[in-house]
């Protein structure tokens, strides 16, 4: 099969593990999940889904070198994700780590199509299950890895030319099990895009309200039982039209000022709400003279964006969400 890519282009995909995989009902699903959380209709960007992320890692890890049970470990990393992504830590977990998914991963392997179909190519699911098994895949921030390198890119083409895109491809390879960087400037390019979607988006006040909001609106609706927690492991849009169904006037409020917008306000100290959301950060190792040196190592003024960006992730405040007249 023909995988055409955004970011990596047209890709022949050949194994018939893969392809068995990408026409399972679980990576089906994940074109009806977005990357951002929320669906387009209810959020401030437009994003790309799950489905695509995973296929654009596989992608990457081909071009990295990376083995067949890796590969596959990329392709359906994101498998387990409920219905709104990250939204669901703020309703059961914690969205100052956002690790649910990654929690529950192996548990759905084992109950899902996926688990069978290793089974049939003699590949124990336990250890897809353990992504810590795959060092190009995973690592831990700020390292950089095939997942935070692709939905990072994959989001830069909103703001960054076709061509510093291929740039910052084309710059990457697997030092043993590593990926780096070629070169300083690049691996600048990319940290400096990292860090414009952690203080812009993803970590930005707007992203913040938008989840504290719909994740109001998704524990009411369990708490009133217009939804159970099992339908998360349905789709986004297919979750919204039960609450649309609700007809709770305080879930019909959330998704109103989700869809009609809203303005921030800072609050005083005993008013208003906290937002907290998990902070990403990258340092990436770049091949240096033979050796592999952090980014923040040998560029002095990403050091000091780094430290600064970390100091006022720290700061605490409190809002206001209004509505907009």
């Amino acid at each position: 099969m023909i995988a055409d890519d955004k970011v990596y282009g047209r890709e022949q995909v050949e194994d018939p593990l893969l392809v068995e995989l990408i026409n399972s009902p679980e990576l089906i699903r994940l074109k009806s999940i977005s990357q951002y959380g929320l669906p387009p209709e209810l959020y401030h960007k437009e994003g790309f889904s799950r489905y695509e992320h995973s296929v654009g890692v596989l992608i990457l890890l081909r071009r990295l070198g990376a083995d067949l049970k890796e590969r596959a470990a990329g392709l359906v990393h994101d498998a387990s994700h409920t219905a709104f992504s990250h939204v669901v830590d703020w309703v059961v977990g914690d969205p100052a780590r956002e690790d649910y998914q990654d929690r529950t991963f192996l548990e759905f392997l084992k109950k899902s199509s996926l688990k069978g179909i290793f089974d049939r190519y003699s590949i124990n699911y336990k250890e897809i299950g353990n992504l810590g098994n795959f060092s190009l895949l995973e690592r831990e921030l700020p390292e950089l890895c095939a997942d935070r390198f692709d939905y990072t890119v994959r989001e830069m083409l909103g703001f960054e030319s076709r061509d510093v895109i291929e740039r910052i491809v084309g710059n990457v390879q697997n030092e043993n099990g590593l990926m780096v960087f070629k070169s300083r400037g690049v691996a600048e390019l990319f940290s400096a895009g990292f860090m414009e979607c952690q203080e812009e988006h993803w970590g930005g006040d707007e992203a913040k309200a938008r989840y504290h909001i719909f994740s109001e609106a998704i524990r009411l609706a369990i708490r009133r039982r217009y939804i159970c927690f099992e339908d998360l492991m349905g789709t986004d849009m297919e979750v919204v039209a039960k609450l649309e169904a609700s007809q709770d006037d305080s879930i019909l409020a959330s998704l109103g000022l989700l869809r009609g917008g809203f303005k921030i306000e800072r609050a005083a100290e005993n008013e208003g709400i906290f937002l907290l959301k998990k902070y990403r950060h990258i340092d990436p190792l770049v091949s240096v003279n033979g050796s592999l040196k952090n980014l923040s190592e040998i560029s002095e003024e990403y050091a000091r964006h780094l430290s600064f960006s970390k100091l006022e992730n720290e700061k605490r405040k409190r809002v206001l969400i209004k509505p907009i007249n």
